[in-house]
């Protein structure tokens, strides 16, 4: 399957979502096509100097809501729908980039007893309001390892290691290990 691409300085997650603000053309016309014709397109981590990995992990995503903003810009919160390997990178005359994308199907675990904290950082984090749909999937290791990520001040490099990671235990256990190293965390609120 061949997507249109956006390369952002981020890691978005599978079911997790992000705002962004489209004012390049080629990203308008990126937006107005997956709007009219219901497509997704693909959120590439590119480093702070931006360059992005030979091997690209990468997460699709699909708007979920969009409005006019000012000057010609276009307001739109995405969701993140699955994990992708990106096979191929091509240019389009416009700079548009494309690629050939594999999705890759992780194993996912039920979260094990020594990592249920993770659920008390989760609603802690939300001031104990989580939305409905968070309740039945906190079970899975990699659905938890991804919200609380979201939540942490990490680096690219560090949100990559854990969406890379292939089974939802693996994924708890690099979270832990990140949050050992770097004992001072902080912490963002992205439940809104």
């Amino acid at each position: 399957m061949k997507v249109a691409v956006f390369p952002l300085p981020l890691v978005l997650f599978p079911e997790g979502f992000l705002p962004l603000r489209i004012f390049e053309a080629r990203y308008l016309d990126m937006v107005a096509d997956c709007l009219k014709n219901k497509k997704k397109f693909a959120i590439i981590p590119v480093s702070v100097e931006g360059q992005m990995e030979t091997s690209i992990t990468a997460t699709t995503a699909e708007i979920v809501s969009w409005d006019h903003g000012e000057s010609g810009t276009l307001n739109i919160i995405v969701k993140g729908i699955s994990k992708v390997s990106v096979t191929e990178l091509s240019t389009t005359e416009n700079g548009l980039g494309i690629a050939k994308i594999k999705t890759i199907l992780d194993e996912d675990t039920s979260i094990g007893e020594n990592f249920r904290y993770f659920h008390d950082i989760i609603r802690e984090l939300s001031n104990h309001d989580l939305p409905e749909s968070f309740e039945g999937a906190l079970n899975s290791s990699i659905f938890t390892a991804y919200r609380v990520a979201e939540f942490l001040e990490l680096n690219i490099e560090e949100k990559l290691t854990i969406l890379k990671e292939r089974k939802g235990e693996q994924k708890i256990s690099a979270l832990e290990k990140i949050l050992k190293d770097n004992g001072n965390i902080e912490f963002t609120n992205t439940l809104h």
